[in-house]
């Protein structure tokens, strides 16, 4: 036994728990700092981090025209756990015992040059960071949905709104009529104290007072708080529309210009699939269109034009 325990690092526990799986979803202090400090990153990884990284920077810096950066490889060949580590160390609020997660993956990485690399563009391009494991991240009631409808509801849900679709666009109309403020303090009200925050996501209850308070706010369009109940939602939306708002609403939100989307899972969850394969390809193009104007606008000369960039595998 003391053989076989000099093979291995004195201070780390034989019996320790080593994760058999890694997932974007598994994101707790604890869990991510086991999983970081057990990151053995081998000369090919280092190499595929330094292409990735010379990608982003042309691609944030206007170099080059595409955005898109498709991560592949065999079953367990480190797909997932490369995605992650360098999506956490690109969002700048990600921390871990209150350090940067940025200083965690620089920590394991060999080569001092991969580490200077990656710590001035994670500093140059400070971006707001959505990831998805789409083998869990479905929409209930839709078989297969296409990507574009996973992100655009993983995008609102990271962004607080609701998951019932009715509630969601009234907070949304709420919110770009300058009305919201008073629509919490009128909840807050009626819900003796409660914010609309603890209960938008309980739909029977925040069906009964939104209903009561949309008529309130919207009598042109709900007569009585029936109408507002009754109302059915279709999504009767363009795709780039929706990409539009969805960028719009990140920056809004996050106050920063850069957005990088990170997916898990793709390959398999588009498989042979045509239309969602069409339906991702619709995506990139329209968040490579989108995502390069400053919220519609035309960007200044000589000034970086913001990038979004779109990681799926």
């Amino acid at each position: 036994m003391s053989t076989i325990r000099n093979l291995f690092e004195a201070t780390k526990a034989l019996d320790r728990r080593i994760e058999k799986v890694i997932s974007f979803d598994n994101a707790a202090n604890d869990q991510l700092k086991r999983e970081i400090t057990e990151y053995v990153v081998t000369e090919s990884i280092e190499s595929s981090f330094e292409r990735l990284l010379n990608c982003f920077d042309q691609g944030m810096s206007g170099g080059s025209q595409e955005i898109g950066i498709w991560v592949s490889g065999f079953y367990g060949s480190g797909k997932s756990s490369f995605t992650k580590y360098l999506g956490f160390a690109l969002d700048p609020t990600r921390t871990v015992d209150g350090r940067p997660f940025l200083n965690w993956l620089e920590d394991q990485l060999v080569s001092a040059p991969l580490r200077a690399q990656l710590h001035t563009l994670a500093k140059r391009y400070p971006s707001t960071v959505i990831m998805i494991d789409l083998a869990s991240a479905q929409i209930a009631g839709a078989t297969m949905a296409e990507i574009s409808s996973v992100l655009y509801w993983t995008v609102m849900q990271w962004a607080g709104y609701p998951k019932d679709r009715k509630l969601a666009y009234l907070q949304l109309m709420l919110e770009r009529d300058g009305r919201m403020a008073d629509f919490e303090k009128r909840i807050s009200a009626k819900a003796k104290g409660k914010a609309w925050s603890d209960i938008l996501n309980q739909p029977l209850v925040a069906q009964e007072f939104a209903s009561s308070l949309a008529c309130e706010f919207y009598l042109d369009v709900f007569k009585t708080p029936k109408d507002f109940k009754d109302l059915k939602v279709d999504d009767v939306q363009f795709e780039n529309e929706r990409v539009k708002e969805m960028l719009d609403l990140i920056r809004r939100k996050s106050g920063r210009e850069n957005i990088i989307f990170i997916l898990d899972e793709v390959g398999q969850y588009v498989a042979a699939r045509d239309n969602l394969i069409l339906n991702l390809q619709g995506l990139a193009e329209n968040t490579k269109l989108l995502g390069k104007a400053r919220r519609g606008s035309s960007p200044p000369r000589n000034k970086r034009s913001p990038k979004t960039t779109l990681v799926p595998r």
